[in-house]
C-alpha cells in the first residue's frame, strides 16, 4: 500500500474513482474501454477484492499510462478513507446508492452507506469533475458535497446534462437515444439491459470531459460486452437460451434482470431463477417484497 501511494505520486496520471451500489464494475470497464481508444488506460481488475484490487492496480501503472481508472467498493466503515490514501481522483463516479451492506455486520444504515461513498465526491479538487446518477436521489443530494464541477446523468432531461430516451431491448443488445448538449446520438451496445443506459451515459460524460470526440464515444460504447454472469447470453439445455446474471444480486440489478426479462418478445417460456439477496439489514423484507411484486409484474408480461 505505501509502495503503491508512492508509484501513484510520481506519476502525472488522471486518476478516475466510481463507486455505488451496484453498476460499478461495468462502468468502470466502459469507461476504460471508451478512454482506450484514445489514451494508455489502466483499470482495476473485474475479480478482485477493492482491498487488494486498488494498490495492484496503482502498480501496474506504468510512466506511459496517462489514465488510471479505479473501482472503489466498501462495504464496512472508513473503507472509502483506505482507498483515498492511495488513490487521488480527478474524476468521481457515484453510479447509485441502495441499502446493500446496510445489516450489522457491515455498514450498519442506509445513511452510513451515503456518508461512505460521499468521501469520493468530496475528495475531488476544484478542478475535478463529479459524474452523478441523476436518478438517484441519494447520488443527487451529494452534489452539495463537491468543490469540483458536476454533471448529471439520467433519464430526466431538464435536470441532467446527459439523458437517455426511446430505450429499445432485446437478446442482442440495446438501443437508445442519449441526449448530450442538446444534440441527439443513437447508442447501440452489445450490452443487455435498459439500465445499462447509465453505464453509457456515465462514460460519455468522462470521455467528452478528457477531449473525445462524440463520433469515437459512439463507436466505443458499440463495442462493449456483458460482463460473464452479468446478463450475458448462453446456450441452455434442451435448446433453450440462458441468460446469466448470477453474479452478486443486489435490488437494482436483480429488477434490471426482472425488466430486461419482462421486455424480451418471445412466444415461449420465460423463467426467472432468483436467489437470495444478502447484506440489507432491516431493509431485508421490504426489498424481498420489492422484488416479488416485480417478479409478479413480469410473470404478467
Amino acid at each position: 500500500r505505501w509502495l503503491a501511494k508512492y508509484w501513484l505520486s510520481l506519476l502525472p496520471l488522471v486518476q478516475v474513482g466510481v463507486t455505488g451500489s451496484f453498476g460499478k464494475t461495468n462502468t468502470t470497464k466502459a469507461i476504460a474501454q471508451v478512454l482506450a481508444s484514445k489514451f494508455k488506460v489502466v483499470q482495476t481488475d473485474i475479480n478482485l477484492d477493492t482491498i487488494y484490487n486498488v494498490p495492484i492496480t496503482a502498480l501496474k501503472a506504468r510512466p506511459c499510462s496517462q489514465i488510471v481508472v479505479f473501482e472503489l467498493g466498501i462495504d464496512q466503515k472508513g473503507e472509502m478513507d483506505r482507498h483515498l490514501q492511495i488513490v487521488r481522483p480527478k474524476i468521481g463516479v457515484v453510479t447509485g446508492i441502495t441499502p446493500v451492506h446496510s445489516d450489522e455486520g457491515h455498514l450498519g444504515s442506509l445513511q452510513n452507506i451515503i456518508i461512505e461513498k460521499r468521501k469520493l465526491v468530496e475528495a475531488l479538487p476544484k478542478d475535478g469533475l463529479a459524474v452523478l446518477n441523476g436518478d438517484n436521489i441519494n447520488v443527487r443530494k451529494m452534489a452539495g458535497s463537491s468543490r469540483a464541477k458536476v454533471i448529471f446523468y439520467g433519464t430526466d432531461k431538464k435536470n441532467c446534462r446527459i439523458w437517455a430516451e426511446k430505450i429499445i431491448n432485446d437478446i442482442n443488445g440495446l438501443m437508445f437515444t442519449m441526449w448530450v448538449e442538446k444534440k441527439a446520438y443513437l447508442v447501440k451496445t452489445k450490452l443487455l439491459g435498459g439500465h445499462h443506459i447509465y453505464t453509457c451515459m456515465a462514460a460519455t460524460a468522462i470521455a467528452m470531459e478528457l477531449g473525445l470526440p462524440m463520433e469515437k464515444i459512439i463507436s466505443s460504447l458499440s463495442n462493449l460486452n456483458p460482463l460473464s454472469g452479468r446478463l450475458d447470453v448462453k446456450p441452455g439445455p434442451l435448446g433453450t437460451t440462458l441468460i446469466d446474471d448470477h453474479l452478486r444480486a443486489n435490488p437494482e440489478s436483480t429488477k434490471a434482470g426482472l425488466l430486461f426479462l419482462k421486455d424480451l418478445k418471445t412466444k415461449n417460456w420465460k423463467i426467472a431463477v432468483l436467489g437470495e439477496m444478502g447484506e440489507l439489514g432491516e431493509w431485508e423484507k421490504e426489498k424481498h417484497q420489492e422484488i416479488g411484486r416485480a417478479s409478479r409484474s413480469a410473470e404478467k408480461k
